[in-house]
This record gives structure tokens, C-alpha cells and sequence, in this order.
């Protein structure tokens, strides 16, 4: 180590215990470290690590005092600069500006190429870089959920995070090439390892960000039918189509690296700014401990293992029936996190992928990369995975090695989502089923519902026959028969315009005489979001087997024997002798069941 490196390291130690011991009222030496850092590349590496790690242990604290995303009437602000509103104004400012070049230094690091030390500065980098947007989150949420703040309508929350332009910065910096260079292996490596195939939140926004990047630099991406306005940065000479290029070949390696998607909620667990805040629902705090005892009554009452269908249980009330858990439910999905949802991780890889794929001059090279895992490591974790059906089907009409990897995942689009048929043609099977189920005995009636809802999950499209209203005056069922325009008689599937129809017929059988399939039938006007039923289990169903569930089901609540019980009392003797002429008439009715018992 030669002497100018040991006294600059000397300095650099003298500024971090000045900024120190000055009480946070000197800090000018920060300018002074953060131009020294911009001129990295005239200093050793023993001097640029003493750097980035001296600003990193200021800005650290300087975050954390809330003197760059805090409120400008901080303590730490306000001891400094007196009480005055603007000096604490123009010191928040110039703090962001060093913090904005710190970060800008940080990202011009990630590109340098050192042959002697291998990558050790760039990993030093990244993991600062990440530490810092930990640590503007942490911040962040303790004022967004601070217990002083009721109304967080009336807060303006500085945009840190995941939310700010850090971490945006970084995953431009690891995609699109710059004139300095691209980032090293060792950091996509380390960034894919360490970070996006374990962390949550980071996969999560690295998705959410790289869309952003793609619809940003490809001036025709069509966006609810109109094309993107092109920003200014965008332009049509040969660095924008470099940069496409870049950005298509670097998120190729990242979404093809991405092997950790999750599959199940309980899976959503790793997160690198800390677990996100759960917003309790209002309905589950008004929510009392007896109607929790009866909510859970009623669940096991539904799910008795005695084979009971209920048709001697009375209905349930008003005050018993099942919205309000309904609307709990519903209301505790929509005061879920983001990051806590399955579904919203699934969206924004579905959404990542469809921006990639909508990038132009994709090389050859690159289709068949996509083609060889988008059967087994793509489709898996898209929510419709039908919107890869135009690029499969460009792929298809290509020729040559393209078509052929293409068949593997219209193969997978076939089989597992019936992508082969037409809407039409399920819609016409499900209102022949249903007609014919009006017909049919109880036994095969069972069989339709879990057949047909089935066919209506795997195709949402159909789901429009369960929701259209009839087009008569008086919406009564008994005319949607003769204004149905299904075709019954047309043997054609895709002539019968059963998808303008409606499933009239599931409404109907909600009425039937036997309660299990009254019952069963209610759950088309539930949500569908049940898993598929497996039809093995209502195959076995017959005249004699319902019979015979019926006799040994234990009944919960007696019926009663006499229609009168409750208009009349018992009379002591039966009898059907009037009265005298001069005294009141009073009816007296037999009672079959009491003259069997008068021994």
C-alpha cells in the first residue's frame, strides 16, 4: 500500500468522525467523499472500498434520522439550523442531492471491469445499493403506520422503497447496456441467487420494474388498444435499438434464472424490506366471539360426514345465512397486501413475460430460449396462460426449428386448458346438459354440477350464460323457455347460439324437491374460486343409494308429526261429538296418531 493511498484512507476516517462528533451540524466533508467517489476510477480499490462503505454508514444514519425521506421538522433538523422552516428545507435538499450522487456512483461501480480484484467491488456495491432501499423502507413504514398518524389520507409519504427511483435504477443498470458497460457475471449471478430466487418483494417489483423498462423502450407496445406514447429518451437511431437488444438479451437470463416462483401463499414468506402490514378488515373487528361460535357451527353443520342432505332441516334465516361471511371474505381480499397475494405475483410474472415477448427484433436465438421453457417454467405460474396463444401461433407459421419447439407448448396449452375449443362449443354442451338435467333423475343430476362447473372455470368465457338476466318484462323463468335462443334441434355446436343464451335451467334447479341438489346447485352463484371437482366422486350416486343415506342419516331436528300442533291442543280423548245447541261450538279434529297410542 503506497503512501497516498494511507493518507487518503487517513482523510477519509478524519471526515467520517467529524460528521460524527459535530452533531450532524457540519456536513459539508459528505460532498467532499461523494465528489471523491465520482472520481473512482483515478483511485486504488483499497480507497474506493473505504468510500463506499464511510457513505454508506452516513447516508445509513442520516435515513434513519429522517433527514432525506422524513418531515422537514425533525429533531435532528431542527438542532442544526435552528427552528427555521427553509434552512431545514434547503439542508433536506442538498442531502438528497449528495444521496442522488452517491447512488449514481454506486451504479457506475456496478460496470467497472477490474481485472486484479475480480468483481469484489461491484458485489460490494449491489449489496449496498440493496441495503440502502432496505433501509428508505424501514423508514417509510414507520411512518406509514406510525400510531400518531389517524388519518393516513391526510399524509403525503415521500416515495422510498421498492416504491422510489433506487431500486428502479438498479434493475435498469443490471438490464440496459450503458456506454460504460454491462454489469459483470458475478453480480447477475450473486443478484439471481442471493436475491431474486429467495427474496419476495425484490422478484416482485424486479418483474413489476422490467415491464416498465420494456413499455418504456418499445415505441409500439399497444396498450388497451393504443400505442405508447414514446418518451423523449426513446428515439429510433441505433443506440435505442442497442439498448432493445440489451434489455431483451440481460431479462432473458434473468427470467430464464427465475426458477423460484411460488405456487401456493404459504410459499410468500422471504422478504427483504420485512414482512408487508396486513390491513384488518372493519367487518372482522365488529366481529363478535358468538357469531364466530356460529359461523363455525353452521360450517360443520354443512359438512357433516353422516351423509345428511337436510331435508328435514329447517332453512336457514336471515341472521343465519351466509353473506355477511361472504362479504368478510371478500373484503379481507381486498385489504390484502400486494405482496402477500399469490395472485398478484402470478400477474406480474404473466405481465413481465407479455412485455418481453412484445419487444421487437427478437433474434432466432432468443425464440427458441423461450420456446424450450415456456411448456414446463412459464405456463405453470401464468393465471391465462391463452394470451401466449398469438405468439405461439406466430411461432407455428415460422417454419423450421421454431414450429417444432412451438408444439410443446400448444401441446401443454391444449391439454391442460382446452385451448383446441371454441367457446362456442362448450357453451352449447353445457346448455344441452342443462336442459336435459330438467329431465333427468337424481342420480345423473348430481353429475352435471361439478361437470359444469368445470367446463365454466376452465372457460371464463361461458361464465357470461350464469350471469345474463332474461329478456322479458317480467323476468320470470317461466318465459326465458320461449325467448331462449338456443337452438335446441341444431345439430351443429357452433350453430346453436348458446353462448347468447343463459343458464336458466341451474336457477330452476335450485328449487328442487330434493334438498342435496337444491343445494348443490347454489354454488353457481357463489365465486369461483373453488378448486376443480374430481367427478369420481359423484358417480356413484343412484335412486337406492339416496334412499338409503336418507334412512341412516341421524336428523338433527325431528319434524313435526301433527300440521295442527301448533293452531290446536291435544284433546284429551278423541272425539267427533258436537256440542249443545246453547253452548259455543268448538271444532275438534281427529287425531290419527293418538288413537294408535290409546291402548
Amino acid at each position: 500500500m503506497s503512501k497516498a493511498t494511507k493518507q487518503a484512507l487517513k482523510q477519509i476516517h478524519q471526515y467520517e468522525q467529524q460528521i460524527k462528533q459535530s452533531l450532524n451540524q457540519d456536513l459539508n466533508p459528505i460532498a467532499d467523499l461523494v465528489e471523491k467517489l465520482s472520481n473512482h476510477r483515478e483511485e486504488e480499490v483499497p480507497v474506493i472500498h473505504a468510500l463506499i462503505y464511510t457513505l454508506h454508514r452516513i447516508f445509513s444514519s442520516l435515513i434513519r434520522q429522517g433527514r432525506i425521506h422524513g418531515t422537514p421538522s425533525t429533531s435532528a433538523s431542527s438542532s442544526s439550523t435552528g427552528d427555521n422552516p427553509e434552512a431545514v428545507k434547503l439542508v433536506k435538499d442538498w442531502l438528497k442531492t449528495q444521496y442522488s450522487q452517491f447512488i449514481e456512483c454506486l451504479l457506475a461501480l456496478l460496470r467497472r471491469t477490474s481485472e486484479e480484484e475480480g468483481a469484489q467491488i461491484e458485489l460490494d456495491s449491489l449489496t449496498i445499493l440493496l441495503n440502502l432501499v432496505r433501509c428508505e423502507s424501514e423508514v417509510i413504514g414507520a411512518l406509514k403506520y406510525s400510531p400518531n398518524s389517524h388519518s393516513h389520507a391526510d399524509l403525503k409519504y415521500p416515495a422510498a422503497g421498492f416504491q422510489s427511483s433506487t431500486f428502479l435504477k438498479l434493475v435498469k443498470a443490471l438490464l440496459i447496456p450503458s456506454d460504460h458497460g454491462q454489469v459483470p457475471i458475478a453480480v447477475r449471478a450473486e443478484f439471481i441467487l442471493r436475491y431474486l430466487n429467495y427474496c419476495d418483494d425484490i422478484r416482485f417489483r424486479f418483474l413489476k420494474d422490467a415491464r416498465f423498462l420494456c413499455q418504456s423502450l418499445n415505441p409500439d407496445y399497444c396498450q388497451a388498444g393504443r400505442k405508447m406514447k414514446p418518451t423523449k429518451a426513446v428515439s429510433a437511431n441505433d443506440n435505442s435499438e442497442g439498448q432493445i437488444k440489451g434489455l431483451a438479451r440481460n431479462l432473458l437470463i434473468y427470467l430464464e434464472a427465475l426458477t423460484a416462483m411460488p405456487t401456493q401463499v404459504e410459499e410468500l414468506n422471504q422478504f427483504w424490506t420485512g414482512k408487508p402490514h396486513e390491513l384488518p378488515s372493519p367487518s372482522t373487528k365488529r366481529k363478535s366471539l358468538g357469531t364466530v361460535a356460529e359461523s363455525q357451527t353452521r360450517k360443520k353443520f354443512k359438512t357433516a360426514s353422516d351423509g345428511s342432505t337436510g331435508i328435514f332441516d329447517d332453512p336457514p334465516t336471515e341472521s343465519e345465512s351466509s353473506e355477511p361471511e361472504e362479504e368478510e371474505e371478500r373484503v379481507s381480499k381486498k385489504s390484502c397486501h400486494p405482496l402477500l397475494s399469490l395472485r398478484a405475483h402470478q400477474k406480474a410474472f404473466s405481465d413481465c413475460w407479455i412485455s418481453f415477448l412484445s419487444l421487437q427484433n427478437l433474434s432466432e436465438t432468443d425464440i427458441k430460449r423461450v420456446l424450450k421453457i415456456l411448456h414446463h417454467q412459464v405456463i405453470l405460474h401464468m393465471p391465462d396462460p391463452k394470451i401466449l396463444m398469438d405468439f405461439l401461433v406466430d411461432c407455428l407459421d415460422y417454419g423450421g426449428s421454431i414450429s417444432v419447439l412451438s408444439l410443446n407448448a400448444l401441446f401443454t396449452l391444449m391439454t391442460k386448458h382446452n385451448l383446441h375449443l371454441p367457446v362456442n362449443i362448450i357453451a352449447s354442451f353445457i346448455k344441452k346438459i342443462a336442459r336435459l338435467s330438467l329431465f333427468a333423475p337424481p342420480g345423473a343430476i348430481i353429475t352435471v354440477v361439478p361437470f359444469c362447473y368445470n367446463l365454466i372455470k376452465t372457460h371464463p368465457t361461458a361464465m357470461a350464460m350464469l350471469h345474463r338476466a332474461p329478456q322479458s318484462d317480467s323476468g320470470a323463468l317461466k318465459a326465458l323457455e320461449n325467448s331462449d335462443p338456443f337452438k335446441l334441434e341444431e345439430p351443429d355446436p357452433l350453430k346453436t347460439d348458446a353462448i347468447f343464451s343463459s343458464a336458466w335451467e341451474f336457477v330452476g334447479l335450485r328449487s328442487h324437491y330434493l334438498s342435496s341438489i337444491s343445494t348443490l346447485f347454489k354454488v353457481f352463484q357463489e365465486s369461483f374460486d373453488k378448486p376443480n371437482y374430481d367427478l369420481e366422486d359423484f358417480l356413484d350416486h343412484t335412486y337406492s343409494s339416496l334412499i338409503e343415506t336418507e334412512l341412516s342419516r341421524v336428523v338433527k331436528k325431528p319434524p313435526a308429526l301433527s300440521l295442527f300442533a301448533l293452531a290446536y291442543k291435544d284433546p284429551l280423548l278423541p272425539s267427533t261429538s258436537s256440542t249443545p245447541k246453547n253452548s259455543k261450538s268448538r271444532v275438534v279434529v281427529d287425531d290419527i296418531v293418538s288413537q294408535m297410542w290409546n291402548i
